[in-house]
């Protein structure tokens, strides 16, 4: 009888263990498969590069310089020129720096950082210059061309900004994760982003 009441308990407590384990194994298992979170990390930051927008911009320029005495612009002094230029700015999020919190019943939510501009290019190759002209004691040299540019970069990469172009990187990094999490058979999926940056 003692034999029979501990195989009893042996027994009850295997059954035990392996519904526990099981339970725990499918707490974590989305469509068969387990799925941790440290996984869906390495999965969507390998997605970071997708997760771009892009906005491209050609603009014109007009520059003009002259010398000044006393509030008094010096005759023969004032040089110009008007240049055409073109580039790109990018902007994303950085899949990389994501949080992923995995619940039991086929949810989880996803916090990412805000998006940023991540590239800004002025093509200074494709730089065309129109209608330049110098003064007698005034001189048009390349350093006036080329000064101008840096600042023009900066200019388009705050309207790509003003235009739309980090809500339009948010928008295509949230699609993007929302179908691969979709796939691997989430059936709730929730995106925030980050309070920092």
């Amino acid at each position: 009888m003692r034999k029979l009441k501990n195989l009893v308990i042996i027994l009850l407590l295997v059954v035990v263990v392996g519904l526990s384990s099981y339970l725990y194994v499918t707490k974590n298992t989305v469509s068969g498969s387990t799925v941790t979170t440290q996984l869906v990390e390495e999965q969507i930051a390998m997605l970071g590069e997708l997760a771009t927008a892009r906005y491209n911009y050609t603009n014109v320029v007009a520059w003009e310089d002259n010398i000044k005495f006393r509030n008094m612009t010096l005759p023969f002094t004032t040089k110009s020129f008007m240049l055409m230029y073109t580039g790109y700015v990018k902007a994303g999020v950085d899949l990389e720096a994501i949080s992923v919190a995995i619940d039991p019943e086929q949810a989880i939510e996803i916090v990412l950082p805000q998006p940023r501009v991540t590239d800004s290019v002025l093509n200074e190759d494709d730089v065309y210059i129109y209608d330049q002209s110098s003064a007698l004691f005034n001189k048009l040299d390349f350093e006036d061309l080329y000064s101008v540019l840096p600042n023009e970069k900066q200019r388009m990469e705050m309207e790509a900004v003003e235009r739309g172009l980090l809500l339009q990187a948010a928008t295509q990094a949230e699609a993007l994760i929302a179908a691969f999490l979709g796939n691997l058979g989430f059936t709730e999926i929730e995106i925030t982003y980050s309070q920092g940056e």
